[in-house]
């Protein structure tokens, strides 16, 4: 049995995200640690976690040195959080600890973008990333290797209807296209605007007003090929076993860590 500290930004979308990590690893009977607020308790708890309440202040600084000491009391065997808590990324490359990154935005379109000057914490870690989504939502490039595709981590529940119009992120508009459900982004998130435009399984919106807006509409229902790039990534998504992904891959790097200590 292993130790796991995790930690995210307090967001219920991004908590909502990284709960399926924490309930398949203490699923499996792993100990996992949540640094998180307390405004998440009963979502963390439920996830089988114990929660570690974080700084309230969002404070970067103090976030590490509240993460320093928790791996100093608990010594998880890694550290495990979302690639947006840069207090995570800080704490790891300042002090060595392992390190498990979690992509709930679109993965960079760069090595350059992927790993960041010394000045700035890096995007993604050395050792393993596990990437929410999956390889057909980019053009094809070479990844490093330690990136790793896991399927839809919000892959909950069952979605009916024949477009989805959102202003939300990568994780609502994964949702949508993990049930075959086109999109109708309306927001300025260019990075998943360009996603829609790779796969052709939505449209975006640079400015949205009621006449754009059901102008788009009417042109994602009134043409098939939205709806069957949104079913081609369906069955792509649903060809993912989510846990038994996040499972073997956890547990691959923890015992390759243990194995070189």
């Amino acid at each position: 049995m292993s130790t796991y500290l995790m930690a995210t930004v307090p967001t219920t979308t991004h908590v909502s995200a990284m709960v399926p990590v924490a309930r398949t690893l203490t699923g499996a009977g792993h100990r996992v640690h949540w640094y998180g607020d307390r405004e998440f308790r009963a979502t963390i708890e439920a996830a089988g976690a114990t929660l570690v309440p974080m700084d309230k202040t969002g404070d970067p600084v103090v976030q590490g040195h509240e993460l320093a000491g928790l791996s100093n009391r608990l010594i998880p065997d890694a550290l495990i959080a979302s690639t947006d808590f840069t207090a995570a990324a800080r704490h790891a490359e300042r002090t060595g600890e392992p390190w498990i990154s979690v992509g709930l935005d679109p993965l960079p379109l760069s090595r350059r973008e992927m790993f960041r000057p010394r000045t700035a914490p890096a995007v993604i870690s050395p050792l393993l990333h596990l990437q929410n989504g999956v390889p057909a939502l980019d053009p094809p490039r070479e990844l490093p290797p330690q990136v790793q595709h896991v399927g839809a981590l919000t892959l909950t529940g069952c979605l009916h209807g024949g477009i989805l119009v959102t202003d939300q992120g990568f994780t609502t508009v994964q949702t949508a296209l993990a049930h075959g459900i086109p999109v109708l982004l309306t927001s300025g998130d260019l990075e998943v605007a360009d996603r829609l435009a790779w796969t052709g399984s939505g449209l975006h919106l640079r400015r949205a007003t009621p006449r754009r807006i059901g102008r788009a509409v009417g042109r994602i229902l009134g043409d098939p090929s939205f709806h069957e790039a949104a079913t081609s990534l369906r069955d792509i998504y649903h060809g993912y076993d989510t846990p038994a992904v996040l499972l073997r891959l956890i547990e691959q790097t923890t015992m390759a860590l243990m194995l070189q200590r």
